[in-house]
């Protein structure tokens, strides 16, 4: 199961490295992403014909705002969206106001809305879970994740290959940031994980080219980084909480700008899964000696 999930980030990123602009990247959508537009069709006959909630809206340029923050739903789906509107104003959206009373986006909820650039969550969200997919391949540039978000579901920001800046609410609860969440955010420059935060899912912030810095809050609960979390990704240096005990099989494989790990005194780092700092450039290692002597074995240029 952990060799075909990373065979097929693999791909993924082998496919995005040769490039598309935005111009011709609808024309080249997966077929996944194919088969829910074409469910979508199947059941525009459901659709409401008249609703008494208008949710499209547009902007000065004439781009269209779908605007959600009155829908009484709790929870947002494609379903959900067909409803009220149809798949020619959902192909066109630019920007989506979320409700504060909605606590969940469901999987593959905006998957393939290759236009919207932009969405925006109130000061009262009580969204708790962003589900698998749900944004994936948007051409969103910045998002601000509410602080009640307990987990970003599987690849859910994957492939958002303009999304420069990720920042959280104030006192985020967030706990989980799963497998391949941002996955092939080419534009993504920093990272600052909430303190909240135990796991690093697998390949997480994998090919993040643009990646160079990844912060952590003052106390920091973080005890996972699994495997290729930062693969083939632009980081530099990386201080690594005193609160992690596993780093996961090439979690930092083929990062060949990082030269610097720094480890605290305090350190509960147990174990180091193979080629964990695989074809990195790293020339420093700043840790208690017990651990620096088992890094080098990893890294031995440092």
């Amino acid at each position: 199961m952990k060799k075909a999930a990373l065979f097929g980030y693999i791909l993924l990123a082998f496919e995005h490295a040769e490039g598309m602009d935005r111009d011709t990247r609808a024309e080249g959508v997966s077929t996944e992403h194919m088969l829910a537009v074409s469910e979508i069709g199947a059941h525009t006959s459901d659709m409401q014909s008249s609703s008494e909630i208008d949710v499209v809206q547009y902007d000065e340029d004439g781009r269209i705002i779908l605007d959600l923050s009155a829908l009484p739903e709790d929870k947002l789906s494609k379903d959900l969206l067909r409803r009220y509107t149809n798949n020619e104003i959902l192909n066109q959206v630019i920007k989506v106001i979320v409700s504060d009373r909605v606590t969940e986006i469901c999987d593959k909820c905006f998957f393939g809305f290759t236009r919207l650039e932009q969405v925006e969550f109130g000061p009262n969200s009580v969204l708790a879970r962003i589900g698998c997919e749900a944004f994936k391949e948007t051409a969103l540039e910045k998002v601000n994740i509410p602080g009640n978000v307990r987990e970003l579901c599987r690849e859910c920001f994957s492939q958002c290959r303009y999304l420069r800046r990720v920042t959280f609410g104030s006192a985020s609860k967030l706990e989980r940031i799963c497998d391949g969440a941002f996955f092939l955010a080419l534009a993504l420059e920093s990272i600052s994980i909430p303190d909240d935060v135990i796991e690093l899912g697998p390949s997480c912030f994998a090919w993040c080219r643009s990646l160079r810095c990844v912060t952590f809050g003052s106390a920091p609960k973080l005890e996972h980084i699994d495997w290729f979390a930062f693969s083939n990704s632009g980081i530099e240096s990386f201080s690594m909480p005193d609160s992690v005990r596993k780093l996961g099989e090439s979690c930092f494989y083929e990062c060949r700008r990082l030269r610097c790990v720094t480890l605290g005194p305090d350190s509960q780092l147990e174990d180091i899964g193979p080629y964990a700092f695989k074809g990195t450039s790293l020339a420093q290692i700043s840790a208690p000696e017990h651990l620096r002597k088992r890094l080098k074995q990893y890294c031995p240029r440092a």
